[in-house]
């Protein structure tokens, strides 16, 4: 069999937002916008000052899943990028503006994903003493390839100070990352904070919505899941209370990961694609049994000369010989390779004919309309 290799370099496609919200509504929540929840889970910053951070990831997740209208997708990311020793101007630490210069590193640089870079700073205190000074960890604890898993944002917005500036923000974009009077904060009967009187801006959230029949924004926090009032990570927070709408910007998304390898049927319906960060979406799913294509289908099919040893079929399954690998950049390793790569050069996706394998960078997700 002569020996040979096929490279495909995916081309740029832009995909506009395919959320289209309209008027305003008394109430609102990205966690329940027709039934899905856009957000994050609520993570826990622990012991250390890294409120910046948590809700400048935690927006930047959000944004991911609402721009694509799609809340599994959910990567997470890693705030130790962003609070380790020599990686950001911050640590445990702290500090005013923290949240803002946080969007502008991950717009900028890019952070990696949790995986890659794990959170170990719970213990931390802001009053340092830790193992890398204030922190746990250093920048060099990043994993081998770290360079190639990062994520971005394309901008950041300086949004008005007023209730319904934020509300149109909210509803039309996503959530906001605010910063607030946190230790001056009382929560009355209703399970609403309030601030009397607003002092100085100590925490930073995310607002997710509001709520207009008892004048309050929906806060989303970062002390675990089981945290607050109703025990699910989020309170209240009254409207003009506590500073919390002085200060708001929201991550902007305008071409995520839709640099595209597009696999379609007859009838021009997409079944699965394989994206610039390594994700495989499939319409269907990944069969653990093989079964031989039928020939009769439209089918995608790598193959060798004794025959087919994986391909997707016209419903958008995925059928292999060999095993499935996702989660790190996949490797070349010789001849008899479908080689996906980014705009950059860096393979995002191998299927290998000689053993019928799969190995992806990033994750695998089944969606009815991919």
């Amino acid at each position: 069999m002569k020996k040979s290799k096929m490279i495909i370099t995916i081309c740029a496609v832009t995909i506009a937002n395919s959320i289209a919200l309209a008027q305003l509504p008394d109430h609102f929540d990205w966690r329940n916008v027709n039934g899905k929840n856009y957000m994050s889970p609520v993570k826990a910053q622990g012991d250390c000052g890294s409120c910046g951070p948590f809700a400048a990831v935690g927006a930047v997740e959000a944004q991911y899943n609402i721009f694509w209208d799609w809340p599994e997708y959910d990567i997470d990311l890693s705030e130790e990028h962003l609070v380790s020793n020599n990686c950001f101007p911050y640590d445990c630490r702290g500090g005013l503006g923290s949240q803002y210069d946080a969007l502008l590193f991950i717009m900028n640089s890019g952070i990696t994903d949790e995986d890659c870079f794990p959170y170990v700073d719970y213990d931390c205190t802001p009053g340092c003493g830790c193992a890398h000074g204030c922190s746990n960890a250093e920048c060099s604890d990043r994993c081998a390839e770290w360079n190639v898993r990062l994520w971005k944002i394309d901008g950041v917005v300086d949004v008005d100070d007023t209730v319904e500036a934020i509300k149109n923000y909210i509803y039309n974009t996503g959530p906001l990352v605010v910063v607030m009077d946190w230790w001056d904060g009382e929560l009355g009967e209703d399970d609403i904070l309030r601030c009397d009187p607003d002092n100085s801006y100590d925490h930073a959230v995310i607002i997710t919505g509001w709520d207009e029949t008892d004048d309050y924004w929906i806060v989303k926090n970062s002390q675990g899941a089981d945290w607050g009032p109703d025990g699910n990570g989020y309170l209240k927070v009254g409207f003009g209370e506590c500073l919390i709408e002085d200060i708001p910007y929201g991550a902007t998304l305008s071409n995520p990961d839709t640099d595209k390898f597009y696999i379609k049927n007859s009838s021009g319906e997409t079944v699965a694609w394989f994206g610039n960060r390594g994700n495989l979406v499939l319409k269907g799913t990944k069969q653990t049994t093989w079964q031989d294509p039928s020939g009769e289908n439209d089918e995608f099919i790598i193959e060798k000369n004794s025959g087919p040893m994986v391909y997707i079929d016209d419903s958008g399954n995925l059928f292999m010989k060999g095993n499935f690998t996702q989660g790190s950049p996949p490797s070349e390793t010789g001849a008899n390779e479908f080689r996906i790569q980014d705009s950059e050069g860096n393979d995002v996706a191998i299927i290998k004919a000689a053993d019928g394998s799969v190995h992806i960078k990033g994750k695998l997700y089944q969606h009815p309309n991919p």
